[in-house]
C-alpha cells in the first residue's frame, strides 16, 4: 500500500489476517433471517397485538407511562413540605 498525491494504492494482498473461533458473539441474524425478540414474539403469540410494529408501539408506551409515573411519584413523596405555625403556639408576652 503506497500513499502517494493523496490517493491510496491497495494493489499488494494484505498480510492481515482474522481469527473468528476466538470469538464468540452471537449476531440477531440467524441464517440470514431476523431474530424477533421475545416480548414481541408473547406479544403477538397472545393475541395482544396483531403484529410486531404493534407489539414494539405498546411497549415504548409503556416504558413512556412508566417513566412518567416514576417521575410523578418521585416529586411527590420526595419534596419536603414546609411547616406552617400554628397562631396559638407564637410566644407573644402580650
Amino acid at each position: 500500500m503506497s500513499i502517494e498525491n493523496n490517493t491510496i494504492d491497495i494493489s499488494t494482498e494484505s498480510s492481515i489476517t482474522f481469527d473468528e473461533s476466538k470469538f464468540n458473539i452471537k449476531s440477531r441474524k440467524v441464517l440470514g433471517e431476523l431474530e424477533v425478540p421475545t416480548m414481541v414474539k408473547i406479544l403477538v403469540n397472545k393475541h395482544i397485538v396483531k403484529n410486531e410494529k404493534q407489539a414494539l408501539g405498546l411497549m415504548l408506551t409503556a416504558v413512556v407511562i412508566l417513566i412518567i409515573v416514576s417521575i410523578f411519584l418521585f416529586t411527590n413523596f420526595t419534596s419536603v413540605k414546609t411547616a406552617i405555625p400554628s397562631p396559638e403556639l407564637s410566644f407573644n408576652n402580650n
